[in-house]
């Protein structure tokens, strides 16, 4: 293995071993949330690129254009965590929610079967 390739895997191996010793949080990301038109919320006219808001736990969180690309956390989370469970991978799962308005979970990976170092 090339010497930058080394550098590399054992760059990631520390980025691994930060994340498995930081502290797990189990925020709830699964908040219901919504994409609505923003004249419905208001009955005011908005500005071009503004004509909709993100609803999250009951709370309008951003406002953005009608071609914004909404995706429930439901969706996009659950769809990743069965990507691992189908590769038979060990992981446990760190959740952060931030004001309702930024989610994300940390997939964890703890497989030694893996990583290996061949010294």
């Amino acid at each position: 293995m090339k010497i930058i390739g080394k550098a590399l895997l054992y760059a990631w191996m520390l980025v691994f071993a930060i994340l498995v010793s930081c502290s797990s949080s189990v925020d709830d990301v699964f908040v219901p949330s919504e994409m609505k038109a923003l004249q419905t919320l208001t009955g005011m006219d908005s500005r071009r690129g503004l004509e909709q808001a993100i609803i999250s736990n009951g709370k309008i969180v951003n406002v953005v254009s009608k071609r914004y690309g909404y995706i429930p956390n439901e969706l996009f989370f659950k769809e990743a965590e069965a990507m691992l469970v189908n590769t038979n991978l060990n992981y446990h799962k760190r959740t952060i929610n931030r004001g309702d308005c930024s989610f994300i979970i940390d997939f964890i990976i703890e497989d030694d079967n893996q990583f290996t170092i061949n010294r």
